[in-house]
């Protein structure tokens, strides 16, 4: 399975980050089967920058979509501020619920901070939204991510032609009750992210090479490049590690865009020689969902390659 990593350079522009990261997935054409984007490429990560991006949704989609279809591409399309809507009036939004501006007033929306997998015919195969809103406290200042963005309510795991998926955005990954439960039927956790180069320095790889060998999967996280915007210093660096913990691929800090190969039914070979989801002591412990989590099996209509 060959994977494209996609670290670009983010602007205050959608033009042209929309232009730089369909010139990317251009670039992937034959020469990749998917392709991985970073968390909010189409804004810098400061909540003034992200209210002023909360309509870009739409036209990166539509965009992203025909790209794949004509590049014959599987997509992690990162995330990109995404506008919810809805006209149920006793809906519960959180304190981020906003009365639409446009001649329906019935309409409320919230913001998510959203990732879509989309097929190489262009679909929408399924969505993540972020679950876990980033909250930091420092001796300057706090940051909220709430302040902008409702958490998402739903775990995304997904099959492709090649292998069988998990996805989780960013701060998401720091919480391995999440990764764990995603990953037991998975043999690739993709985690597009958007890391601050002075936490991705300390933390980025220990804490994606945790997820990989304590779960036994392929982790394949994915930055923007190096650069700073106001208050946020974005890393780069993105990186791909093997079930044992192996790194295999480690980016630059610069823009940059990557093709690995991985073997996903490693995974398989992997657990049958450490076997450590059967060693749990079930009588003594367990963790569950709320929620049902579907075991991501691979498209019946599809061929593995």
């Amino acid at each position: 399975m060959k994977i494209a990593l996609i670290q670009p350079r983010i602007t205050d522009n959608l033009t042209d980050n929309l232009k730089q990261v369909i010139d990317a997935l251009d670039h992937c054409r034959e020469k990749a089967d998917l392709a991985v984007l970073p968390e909010l490429w189409n804004t810098p990560f400061i909540n003034s920058e992200i209210l002023l991006h909360q309509d870009d949704g739409p036209t990166i989609l539509r965009a992203l979509q025909e790209s794949c279809k004509k590049n014959g591409l599987w997509l992690i399309a990162g995330s990109i501020v995404w506008k919810e809507f809805s006209s149920n009036p006793s809906d519960p939004f959180s304190k981020n619920s906003i009365k639409s501006s446009s001649k329906n007033s019935d309409l409320s929306f919230r913001l998510r901070n959203r990732c879509f997998v989309i097929n190489d015919k262009g679909e929408i195969l399924t969505f993540a939204d972020k679950l876990h809103l980033l909250e930091v406290h420092t001796q300057k200042h706090s940051y909220y991510e709430s302040d902008v963005f409702e958490a998402g309510t739903s775990l995304c795991t997904f099959g492709t032609p090649w292998a069988s998926c998990a996805l989780c955005i960013c701060f998401d990954v720091r919480f391995c009750e999440l990764t764990r439960l995603l990953c037991e039927n998975a043999q690739i956790l993709f985690v597009p992210a958007n890391f601050n180069a002075n936490v991705g320095r300390k933390q980025w790889k220990s804490l994606l090479c945790a997820r990989a060998i304590e779960n036994e999967v392929f982790v394949i996280g994915v930055n923007p490049q190096a650069a700073q915007y106001e208050n946020m210093s974005t890393y780069g660096h993105s990186l791909v590690v093997a079930p044992d913990g192996t790194i295999i691929q480690e980016m630059s800090a610069d823009e940059q865009l990557s093709i690995i190969e991985i073997q996903p039914d490693r995974v398989q070979k992997i657990r049958a020689r450490s076997p450590y989801w059967n060693l749990r002591r079930k009588d003594l412990y367990s963790l569950s969902s709320s929620i049902t989590i579907e075991k991501p099996d691979l498209p019946k209509s599809e061929k593995k390659k």
